[in-house]
């Protein structure tokens, strides 16, 4: 009868490291298992090709593993969102670096923003053997973004209207401090005060106030920067650098 070798301290050493190394692989496991099950992103694990091998996702995006694994992204998506992943599969492959591709889906019904951040896999010899691939829904953000932008568009539209305004109009158009240093001032300057708008820039409408009219022109100034009104009216006299005298109408609005 053939005994068996009792087994050495190393050999049972050895067994419980085999043991332990398994435990944790199992804890490790589980663990990436719930972490999965609680992301609130669809997850895939493709081939450099673009097939996908593996899915998850969370239960209210009604997507079964079988809908998706084994397919590629021109059996899913639409020729436009197909072509924007299979080049940024390729870029990844070809480099070895991730790629973030934002793609509109026809959704439940409807056009969603998602955005695909995708990670090469690679083996001992640094080849890209998979990628994974994780899908955000970022609609809410892109919408707001694109709200702020149609908004900053439709300022700047408005804001070169008001310019082509002020250019064509041929009356006097100044924007004035509390002082009332001109701040800015329109091509009639030419016609009232002689001078070209960059000219009249940081002087004061007064230098070209007639000087009987200076004082009551300051008064009613003054008044009405110290009252709640927000438009004033007044009659003056101006007179440009050749001394020519001009019978003026001001409509002044805060």
């Amino acid at each position: 009868m053939k005994l068996k070798k009792k087994p050495t301290y190393q050999d049972l050493e050895n067994q419980i490291n085999q043991l332990k190394l398994k435990n944790k692989l199992k804890q490790s496991g589980n663990l990436f298992n719930k972490l999965l099950k609680a992301s609130e992103d669809m997850i895939t694990i493709n081939e450099p090709n673009g097939k996908f091998l593996y899915y998850n996702g969370p239960e209210s995006y009604a997507i079964n593993p079988e809908d998706i694994v084994g397919k590629m992204p021109n059996d899913l998506f639409n020729e436009d969102v197909s072509n924007k992943l299979m080049l940024a599969f390729k870029e990844v492959k070809k480099t070895g670096e991730s790629q973030t591709v934002e793609v509109l889906l026809d959704w439940l019904g409807e056009k969603r923003w998602f955005l695909e951040y995708i990670y090469p896999v690679k083996n001992a010899d640094g080849e890209v053997v998979e990628m994974v691939k994780v899908c955000r829904d970022i609609h809410k953000r892109k919408i707001a973004e694109q709200e702020v932008e149609n908004q900053n568009k439709a300022l700047l539209e408005s804001a070169k209207s008001h310019r082509e305004v002020l250019k064509a109009s041929s009356d006097l158009i100044s924007v004035v401090d509390k002082n009332g240093k001109i701040l800015f001032v329109n091509h009639a300057s030419k016609k009232i005060y002689g001078l070209s708008p960059k000219k009249c820039l940081g002087r004061s409408i007064f230098d070209f106030t007639h000087p009987e009219d200076k004082e009551d022109t300051k008064t009613k100034f003054v008044e009405w920067e110290n009252s709640e009104k927000n438009h004033f009216h007044i009659e003056n006299r101006q007179i440009n650098i050749s001394g020519k005298i001009l019978e003026t109408e001001w409509h002044i609005n805060v």
